[in-house]
């Protein structure tokens, strides 16, 4: 009977140790799940997206090399939140993603606060860096099939505990790849677009990704715009068209007009969509931008319909000809052209263009979503071809038959010149865009000459355009304290010494009171040392200096302009580094450190660079580590107020320009080069204009004509480069001793800027400083010199479009294809 008990005791106790070890991880994972629950229901969240997008928009497209704008929105349901977001790019292994290989990756942060109940569109700014292909064999190499990953966090501010974590998978889109909108009240009545052929080409290709796809439609509602079209300029460089039908563009706020403006006059496209639009354009900002104005609404004609048939109905493959037939009466503009406004070659009274600076807006008088229209089998050629002003197409021959560029062009599809006419030369002026990569430099037009194989996405972040190349090695040569010169040396120890002992006897002799020259002596010495301190600009035990290259690039009559800035950052103690904007108007990453020995800080891929956007810390890295005796190099992009706009005025008949400075910035040794209609370069010059002042360009009439006038090697710090560096960068000999030399720069936009036919530029530079990054803590030694880049007048805009040599068969009649 006593066993009994004991037993029962250990059976009992068995029991219970059987029981905790089986139920723990079930236990623990009920306890995990029902906290990620109750987490889950603190926010409501509907799916993060990135901007432009809409709303049946499936799945999210990235361009490499560009900025986005991204929305979300939250709820709080249970309490107050007082919550950061945290956004990181993941590859496939849900690693993060560095901005260049070898780096760190950006952590892109963002303070935010929700009242219960209260909903809020979230936006946050990021950088969409090339995500590595993770085969075996491939380094450094990316595809469009690899994925990326948005990872986006919610976490306490107070606790640091993860309230909130998801991610959403991105398709990334190739370099010849562009995003083109569409603005209307009413989408689903102007899809076509999404249908046409010149959207995605007909192919026999049987895999979807093998047929070319040059933008990627999304058609937005007015009741979208808002909260789905970017408010910045930086995040609309991966937008090459935008179609205004019949949402009116006042319903875009000031911040997005802006963003819109600035986008246009460096080489966005903006169609208008004929009797559609015109009502939502009259009275809005953009009114002054259509080709065409006074408009009146009248009836279309058979000779409208004629004139469409006589140029621009072809065949397609096995059928006979199906020309332009209205099935009702249709509306049709008319009115005058604007200045600088034409019609588009055979389409008089159809459709008209005009430049805006490097851009280009295109209108038409007939409705481009009527279904005459959608219906005709040629529409698509007179959209690609006229509208988008890209280059004809043709048919390869049967049975393998694909939709091509016709004549020398062939083999060009996936060139990105095809699909943007977007330009910021401080990111695109790379060793494909240049004029001529050899020392002579040509003076006919070579905008021709640009490399079939060109695949590198236009407007995109560039690591290794010449401009950073340049700006880089200049920083390198740079960097560092200035060492005061021996006579400065000699010259503060000799009046250190007058001082001290015959000036400091003669005052105390002359007071008759000499014993206290013993006790002023050890006053001068510490008055002495504090002086010879700050002539070197040192502090004692630790140095810091700051050297930034600008490029401001600014189009004729426009307000605004980008500065791109380069700054070297020297320390000699190890030093945390903010860089911020006060205000939401610019970008800054670190900058890519030159393959070499210099001493350069590196961050590693295992550090995350943090970057707040929008809120109290203001915009930009929140730390930029920059080691002992090194230099940390940084790369940003603002848009800045001119405080006006310049504007020259063109007498073709007298080959005159009158140039006037309507900015609040001095422009200094500026020069003008132009290639006139006969495509013959010209060079003229200006010299120093200050804010309001005008002046005619005075050719140069030398034997001997350049990309370089002679009046820049008046200037020491312009002074054309004549020495040969080991590193290849050219280095004024005489100048070595001017740490922000822009000679190298200069000769670098002046020789190999593509000119095209009719353009003009000028260059020269400026002394003010109109960048608003705040670089904290600040430095002893600072120095920035800008180089300015205007651009006056674009490059003319190709021939009369033709129509493509024919329409690709029938899918039916085209066995094989898709």
């Amino acid at each position: 009977m006593s066993r009994r008990p004991a037993s029962l005791v250990w059976i009992l106790l068995l029991t219970l140790f059987a029981g905790c070890r089986g139920c723990t991880p079930g236990a623990n994972s009920l306890s995990t799940n029902q906290e990620d629950e109750k987490k889950s229901k603190r926010l409501d969240r509907d799916e993060m997206r990135a901007i432009p997008y809409a709303r049946e928009t499936v799945g999210m497209f990235l361009k490499p090399g560009h900025w986005y704008q991204a929305n979300q929105k939250l709820t709080a349901n249970e309490a107050d939140e007082a919550l950061a977001a945290s956004l990181m790019i993941y590859d496939r292994d849900r690693k993060p993603v560095p901005i260049y290989p070898g780096y760190a990756p950006i952590d892109f942060q963002r303070k935010l606060s929700l009242a219960r109940g209260q909903s809020k569109n979230i936006r946050l700014m990021f950088f969409q860096p090339d995500v590595p292909v993770n085969n075996e064999g491939e380094v450094d190499t990316t595809s469009t099939s690899t994925p990326s990953y948005l990872g986006i966090a919610y976490i306490e501010r107070r606790s640091g505990v993860p309230v909130y974590l998801e991610e959403f998978p991105s398709r990334l889109l190739d370099g010849y790849q562009y995003n083109l909108i569409t603005l209307s009240a009413d989408p689903a009545r102007y899809m076509f677009w999404r249908g046409l052929p010149c959207m995605f080409w007909p192919s026999n290709a049987r895999l979807t990704n093998e047929r070319f796809a040059p933008h990627k439609v999304y058609d937005l509602d007015e009741d979208e715009i808002a909260g789905q079209f970017p408010s910045r300029f930086f995040a609309m460089t991966s937008i090459s068209h935008i179609v205004i039908n019949d949402a009116s563009p006042s319903l875009l706020s000031r911040e997005q007009q802006d963003a819109l403006l600035d986008w246009l006059y460096f080489g966005g496209t903006v169609v208008i969509n004929g009797p559609d639009a015109v009502g939502g354009i009259d009275g809005s900002f953009f009114k002054e931008f259509a080709p065409i104005q006074n408009t009146a609404t009248t009836a279309w004609t058979d000779d409208d319909s004629s004139k469409l048939n006589s140029k621009w109905t072809i065949r397609r493959a096995g059928d006979s000809l199906v020309p332009f037939q209205a099935d009702r009466t249709l509306s049709k503009l008319t009115g005058d052209l604007a200045e600088s406004s034409s019609w588009i070659g055979s389409l008089e009274g159809l459709v008209a263009e005009r430049l805006v600076g490097q851009g280009r807006v295109v209108m038409t008088t007939f409705p481009m979503s009527d279904s005459s229209f959608v219906r005709w089998p040629s529409y698509d050629s007179l959209i690609h071809n006229a509208i988008l002003r890209k280059p004809p197409r043709t048919l390869s021959p049967a049975p393998d038959i694909d939709t091509l560029y016709a004549g020398s062009l062939q083999g060009t599809e996936m060139n990105p010149l095809h699909s943007t006419r977007l330009r910021i030369w401080a990111r695109d002026l790379d060793i494909s865009m240049m004029t001529n990569p050899k020392p002579d430099t040509p003076v006919k037009d070579q905008s021709a000459r640009f490399p079939a194989s060109k695949k590198t996405s236009l407007g995109a972040w560039n690591p290794d355009s010449e401009i950073v190349l340049a700006a880089r090695s200049g920083l390198q040569e740079a960097s560092g304290i200035t060492v005061p010169r021996l006579e400065t040396v000699i010259k503060l120890l000799v009046g250190y010494l007058i001082v001290l002992v015959p000036l400091n006897w003669l005052v105390f002799r002359l007071v008759g009171r000499v014993e206290l020259a013993w006790v002023a002596a050890p006053i001068i010495s510490i008055i002495g040392a504090f002086v010879v301190a700050r002539s070197v600009q040192l502090d004692v035990g630790f140095s810091r200096s700051q050297q930034t290259y600008g490029i401001l690039e600014a189009h004729a009559q426009h307000p605004r302009g980008i500065l791109s800035s380069y700054t070297a950052l020297y320390t000699s103690l190890s030093t945390q580094y903010k860089a911020q904007y006060e205000e939401d108007i610019g970008i800054v990453t670190p900058m890519l450190p030159p393959k070499t020995d210099a001493p350069f800080s590196r961050r590693t891929v295992t550090a995350k660079v943090p970057y707040t956007y929008a809120d109290s810390e203001a915009s930009g890295l929140q730390n930029h580590s920059v080691l002992s005796n090194t230099t940390g190099l940084l790369q940003a992009e603002e848009m800045v107020d001119l405080g006006g706009g310049f504007q020259a005025s063109f007498n073709d008949q007298e080959n005159t320009i009158s140039w006037s400075n309507g900015t609040q910035i001095p422009l200094l040794d500026l020069a003008v080069l132009q290639l006139n209609q006969q495509g013959e370069l010209q060079i003229g010059w200006i010299g120093d204009l200050a804010t309001g002042e005008s002046t005619e360009v005075q050719w140069f009439d030398g034997d001997k004509i350049e990309r370089w006038h002679p009046n820049w090697d008046k200037n020491p710090i312009l002074k054309r480069p004549d020495v040969l560096r080991a590193d290849g960068t050219k280095w004024h000999g005489d100048e070595a001793f001017d740490d922000l030399y822009l000679g190298s720069l200069l000769e670098l936009v002046a020789s190999q800027y593509p000119l095209g036919r009719g353009e003009c530029i000028a260059i020269g530079w400026t002394d003010q400083d109109k960048s608003r990054l705040a670089i904290a803590p600040s430095t002893t030694q600072t120095k920035k010199r800008t180089l300015v880049l205007l651009h006056a007048k674009a490059s003319e805009l190709p021939p009369a479009p033709t129509p493509d040599a024919g329409i690709f068969p029938r899918i039916e009649e085209n066995d094989g294809a898709p």
